[in-house]
């Protein structure tokens, strides 16, 4: 069992360089990061038990995929175990796609990963970086600003990186850029709050500060001109939030409280999605107005709506990771 996080990522890599092959995605790819998190049973000797609270205990699984081509896929389920240090896994998979010929040309990020180390590396690596603000006073106040019409939609934001002796403390910088949540344009709040029909915090409610930290010469170089672009383009971060929720419709993993057999149920539901959606991305291409395959569906019995000239048989798998 513990080969299941090894096993299940080289499918998962191995999947996805096999649609590279086939031509279905192309070498430039979005870059997506974010926690899945399972229900486990309180076990203080547990290292990759997290929470003190029986019933809100959780096992965390850091989970890297991938956009190309308008098709989302899953390349690696890493578990994670208490203070362990993340940077290392996030080097894995951007040096796995490198090594591969992969480009990746933005990075999406939960504000969760708001981590000097984890920034840095983005930067040195000139891969543009979008993620939300912090929940401080700072931004609070920035939103209210903007709301009431006294400030902007942009502002540059610092990280502090370290104390140089001789030099002083040394920065990391960073746009900041105003965005309004799903359903709610900005034009709209602000014109429902000088109407009086929203609170000042209800309209600061509806709003949310991205990051971009701008490391790549290529593709977004600036804020202003791409304020949409920036945010449908975050947007598309909600891609993994869906896959989850795909994957919670096959079931039954909350029931298995082992952690590599946990990891391995994870890493099985990951390939069937990737599969799934590849299908999905079939039948729109060949008919943009047929109504979306479901995942439930395509793991159905029929195969009238499955795509034949896509069948990841083993022997190409096996091929693929050699």
């Amino acid at each position: 069992m513990q080969y299941t996080e090894t096993f299940w990522n080289q499918v998962l890599f191995a999947h996805f360089l096999l649609l590279s092959r086939l031509g279905i995605i192309t070498s430039e790819v979005i870059l997506i990061v974010d926690y899945k998190e399972e229900k486990c049973k309180k076990d203080k000797d547990d290292p990759y038990c997290f929470g003190t609270k029986e019933g809100k205990t959780k096992h965390k699984t850091l989970v890297f995929s991938v956009i190309s081509n308008g098709l989302h896929q899953v390349i690696a389920n890493y578990k994670i175990y208490k203070r362990q240090d993340k940077p290392p896994l996030f080097e894995n998979v951007l040096d796995q796609l490198r090594a591969h010929d992969f480009t990746v040309k933005h990075a999406l990020l939960d504000r969760c990963f708001y981590r000097k180390r984890i920034l840095t590396m983005f930067l040195t690596r000139k891969i543009t970086v979008i993620m939300p603000g912090r929940k401080c006073t700072q931004t609070k106040q920035m939103i209210e600003k903007y709301v009431m019409g006294t400030g902007k939609r942009y502002c540059k934001g610092t990280m502090k990186l370290k104390y140089v002796k001789g030099k002083g403390n040394v920065y990391l910088w960073f746009d900041v850029l105003l965005v309004a949540k799903r359903k709610h344009p900005l034009y709209k709040i602000k014109k429902e709050y000088r109407k009086k029909v929203l609170t000042l915090d209800e309209a600061s409610r509806r709003i949310f500060p991205l990051i971009v930290l701008l490391a790549s010469p290529k593709g977004i170089t600036r804020l202003r001109g791409n304020e949409s672009y920036i945010r449908d383009l975050y947007r598309l971060r909600w891609n993994i939030e869906i896959a989850f929720r795909e994957m919670n419709k096959l079931g039954f993993s909350f029931r298995v409280q082992g952690r590599d057999a946990q990891l391995g149920i994870l890493g099985a539901k990951s390939l069937l999605y990737n599969v799934g959606q590849v299908q999905r991305h079939h039948l729109r291409k060949n008919n943009p107005q047929e109504r979306a395959l479901e995942l439930d569906e395509f793991l159905g019995k029929t195969c009238i709506r499955r795509n034949v000239e896509y069948v990841p048989s083993s022997e190409k798998m096996m091929l693929v990771i050699i």
